[in-house]
Formats: structure tokens, sequence, C-alpha cells
């Protein structure tokens, strides 16, 4: 039985496929110790976080056509709420990556680096970028 549109089946194999090859490209930054600037690591992190293909299920019934959601308003909001729960994420995961010996692919680490700055400055950073985000959401 089929629940999903060809539109809602095309965009979530789309993402997934995105997802995955975000995956191998964070194991390779792993394995290099590459640090990514900010704008770079919420490019990929969009991707790693896995938002967007449970979204394209949630969707999947909705039929909604393709044009919609490629708006670029709504392409907007979808960015800035991704990048919200990123935030959130990486916020509460630190201490536990930090403790495995993986922070490279956390926002703070990632701040801390770029900006040159320590944790406590680092973290009202990432306070202050996501409230800009819910103001623009």
């Amino acid at each position: 039985m089929q629940y999903a549109s060809e539109g809602a089946s095309h965009r979530f194999i789309g993402s997934f496929n995105e997802y995955t090859a975000s995956v191998v490209q964070q194991a390779e930054d792993r394995a290099q110790s590459y640090i990514r600037s900010i704008d770079e690591y919420f490019l990929v992190r969009r991707k790693t976080v896995g938002v967007k293909p449970s979204l394209a299920l949630l969707q999947a019934g909705l039929n909604l056509p393709d044009d919609v959601l490629d708006d670029p308003i709504i392409e907007r909001l979808t960015d800035a709420y991704i990048d919200m729960i990123i935030l959130d994420n990486d916020l509460f995961s630190y201490n536990v990556e930090q403790a495995r010996g993986d922070p490279g692919h956390n926002i703070i680490t990632i701040v801390m680096h770029q900006k040159k700055i320590g944790l406590s400055k680092a973290v009202n950073w990432i306070g202050d970028h996501h409230s800009e985000l819910g103001r623009q959401f």
C-alpha cells in the first residue's frame, strides 16, 4: 500500500542520500582532525543531524508539491529551525563528545576554534545565535 506521493518519496530518498553522504564526510573530517568554519559546519551539520529525512517522512501523507517546499521563504524557515535543533543538540552532547575525544563535530568546538574564545563565550555566542534564529523564524 502506498502512503507517500511520488514527490514525497523522492524528497525522502534525496534527503536520506544527503544524510548518508554527510555522515561519511563527518567521519572523514574526524579522521583528519579537520575543524570546519561555522558556515561550513552548518552546511554539513544540517544533513548529519537527520532532520530532513525525518521531516520527509512526516510530510509523506500531505502530498505537498515541490514548489511549496522549494519556496525560498520555506527553505529559510527550514534552515532556521534545523539550525536551532543543531545548537540545542550540540549544547547537550558536548560533554559526552569531549569525554570520548570527539568534539570536532560540535558547534561549541567550532565557535571556540574560529573565534578564538573560551567555552563560556562560545556558549554565549550560541545562545545569541539561537535567539536570532528564533526571531527570524
